[in-house]
């Protein structure tokens, strides 16, 4: 039976999106009135992306929720709960990490991360047809991704082991 893709790296990549989602964020303009908007770096984010690095994962979870409690957007809000989400599932939290991914969902339902973190769990917890639903979900959103391709093939695999033993 093939593991899920590992959470440091599928971490890593997250990092590197929330970095891109705020330097895109950061150079955005308004095409109508070319109002650029401008924010500042949120510490606890480049902290916790930090510890992400160094695989240190009780600091990267303690300052992700700083970041949360912070002023974010909602999408930024998102994307760090999707993170926290990765580091709680790491750490073997199951029930915290899906409540973070729900959450993370919740803010924005076309957030891949988490619908990859959250088929994780699921699959951590032999719910095979829930983690199916959300890597289906997670491929129309980012087809390329080849963390999601991975565990798509793990849940079709384990599914058609479960059909076979009926």
């Amino acid at each position: 039976m093939t593991a899920p893709i590992s959470i440091k790296s599928f971490l890593t990549q997250a990092t590197a999106m929330i970095a891109f989602g705020m330097l895109m964020m950061a150079t955005m303009t308004a095409p109508s009135n070319a109002e650029t908007i401008y924010f500042t770096a949120n510490v606890n984010i480049e902290r916790a992306e930090e510890a992400i690095k160094q695989h240190d994962l009780g600091r990267a979870e303690k300052y992700l929720v700083r970041a949360i409690r912070s002023n974010l957007s909602e999408e930024q809000k998102s994307h760090v709960l999707s993170s926290l989400c990765g580091v709680r599932l790491e750490q073997g939290l199951f029930d915290q990490a899906l409540t973070d991914c729900e959450a993370a969902l919740r803010l924005d339902r076309k957030n891949w991360v988490a619908l990859n973190n959250q088929a994780s769990i699921k699959l951590q917890q032999d719910d095979v047809d829930g983690a199916l639903k959300d890597l289906v979900a997670a491929t129309k959103v980012k087809p390329a991704s080849k963390a999601v391709a991975h565990n798509l093939a793990i849940a079709k695999a384990r599914k058609a082991t479960m059909l076979a033993s009926n």
